[in-house]
């Protein structure tokens, strides 16, 4: 696996965890009924089938769910990454252009290496 798939699980991993914390808060704040359904509000249901399936995918670690279940967390993470990409180029641009009319040859190459770095893991072009 190259590295910038395994960035991009690393990511899917966080983005899993959040979304299953933020839906653990969430199943604290419904009431169960007993059809097995949960209310959120009086005119607003949770259908059991939904929240079976979720509450599943919370106690399931990330490295345990199943193809389908890691692509959507896979999903959100490239448009993380995407983002994060975004903001890397517009700072490789702002490292390079003074470095380009800079004396200090240390300078470059230090920007040299933190660019080869992100460029090895497919951040920045």
């Amino acid at each position: 696996m190259k590295k910038k798939d395994d960035l991009r699980e690393q990511f899917a991993a966080y983005v899993h965890e959040a979304w299953s914390g933020w839906m653990q808060y969430m199943f604290s704040k419904t009431r169960p009924r007993a059809d097995g359904n949960r209310y959120v509000h009086r005119d607003i249901v949770l259908p059991e089938v939904f929240v079976t399936r979720w509450q599943h995918q919370c106690a399931t670690p990330y490295s345990k769910l199943t193809g389908e279940e890691k692509e959507s967390d896979r999903a959100e993470a490239d448009k993380i990454l995407a983002r994060f990409a975004t903001q890397l180029q517009a700072l490789v641009e702002w490292i390079e252009e003074p470095c380009l009319s800079r004396d200090s040859k240390v300078y470059c190459r230090a920007m040299d290496d933190v660019l080869s770095k992100l460029r090895a893991l497919g951040l920045v072009e």
